[in-house]
């Protein structure tokens, strides 16, 4: 009884409170779990997984998270690596890399890919 009550005030003046809950981008959970899509309710974006909800419901990074099938609704679907946007046409900078394109890992010193 006297934990109770102890517990009671405590929770009124603001000592304990309740668990928080999950972040959340545009009302939905962001994913901890790499589970992402309509039947998870959660998104990839801001997910430490990467920001893309592939077709399977799987939050990455890449062209297999952020390609064909890529749930929009539920993340990004333009293809990043660890932040930066992956490159589409082979060039290359300061926000845009070639690494998990079909034009290599690595860019050269004019911004251009080589393998």
């Amino acid at each position: 009884m006297r934990f109770h009550i102890i517990s009671a005030l405590l929770c009124a003046v603001g000592v304990l409170a309740a668990p928080s809950t999950p972040h959340e981008v545009n009302g939905l959970a962001i994913s901890e779990d790499g589970k992402c899509g309509g039947s998870t309710g959660q998104t990839c974006l801001n997910s430490y997984l990467g920001d893309c909800c592939s077709k399977a419901g799987t939050c990455g990074e890449g062209a297999f998270f952020c390609g064909l099938g890529c749930q929009k609704q539920f993340g990004a679907c333009v293809p990043t690596y660890k932040g930066k946007l992956v490159s589409q046409n082979g060039m290359c900078g300061h926000d845009v890399t070639c690494k998990g394109s079909k034009f290599g890992e690595c860019c050269g010193k004019n911004n251009w890919w080589y393998v």
